[in-house]
């Protein structure tokens, strides 16, 4: 289902927050009022217990348990937030998934933490927004976005050549590029005996050679620096400036912003995660 649909169905809103019921990989949303509810059938089906139609029955057969008491109408209305569900005796509970992104800058660790005292993002990531972890990561001298999630398997999509998640760089090279080698870049060269997979190699604007675009939906170590390497090119910098859909945009250096629903929603539909 199409996010624009999804968000007019169920009335999404920057405030609402993305959960994920940890009995299967299905997303639902916490909704801060009080009043909004939800169906206890669609409650269950959305946390993968069973399909809308398997989970009525299973309600009235009195499987399910609502704060203690044993519900038999589908139809029951709960705050999933406040409200304990039982399936079994077993407790349904939500977990919240965190999307933030931040601006590394240049000089400071990709890393949360680092045994030799050294700086690392983990010193721009205020204590209470809770255990994060970098998508990925830029070198040292590297600077741009990163996202920092909770959230493992949309990590994982995001890394993996399999998916071809996109990745914009800015790269700014010591002389000017000759074109003929962005072509042959594109096409892929073999790095440590293995081949790169196509990307796109383009001089960024017009009348300033030295400066690269560079889309790449994989993420070798060092890679893009090693690409150029290969031609005798030295990369002076790297900004990364996309993941995706997630754009760094105005953004500062060291600055961190949350991801809104609606750009989670994104997020995750791009990546097949966003299963209704």
């Amino acid at each position: 289902m199409k996010f624009h649909l999804i968000k007019k169905m169920m009335k999404i809103r920057d405030s609402d927050e993305l959960v994920f019921c940890k009995s299967n990989k299905h997303f639902i949303f916490h909704m801060p009022d009080s009043d909004q509810k939800m169906r206890l059938q669609l409650f269950l089906s959305r946390c993968g217990v069973a399909s809308r139609r398997k989970s009525a029955i299973l309600i009235e057969q009195g499987e399910v348990q609502v704060n203690g008491d044993v519900v038999t109408q589908p139809y029951f209305k709960i705050n999933p937030e406040i409200d304990k569900v039982e399936f079994k005796g077993r407790r349904i509970r939500l977990k919240k998934y965190e999307f933030y992104m931040m601006y590394k800058p240049a000089g400071i660790l990709t890393s949360i933490g680092d045994d030799r005292g050294r700086n690392s993002i983990a010193d721009l990531i205020p204590e209470s927004f809770g255990k994060l972890f970098p998508v990925g990561r830029l070198d040292l001298d590297s600077e741009g976005l990163l996202i920092l999630t909770n959230h493992g398997e949309a990590a994982n999509r995001m890394l993996h050549p399999r998916y071809h998640f996109p990745k914009i760089y800015h790269v700014t090279l010591n002389r000017d590029v000759n074109p003929d080698d962005l072509k042959i870049m594109s096409k892929g060269i073999v790095i440590d005996g293995k081949k790169t997979i196509p990307a796109n190699y383009e001089k960024l604007g017009v009348g300033d050679s030295k400066r690269v675009r560079v889309d790449i939906v994989e993420g070798r170590k060092r890679q893009i620096k090693n690409v150029f390497s290969e031609f005798d090119y030295k990369v002076v910098k790297l900004k990364r400036i996309s993941i995706g859909p997630v754009k760094l945009g105005n953004l500062k250096s060291g600055e961190i912003r949350k991801l809104s629903v609606p750009e989670i929603m994104n997020l995750l539909e791009i990546l097949g995660l966003a299963d209704f």
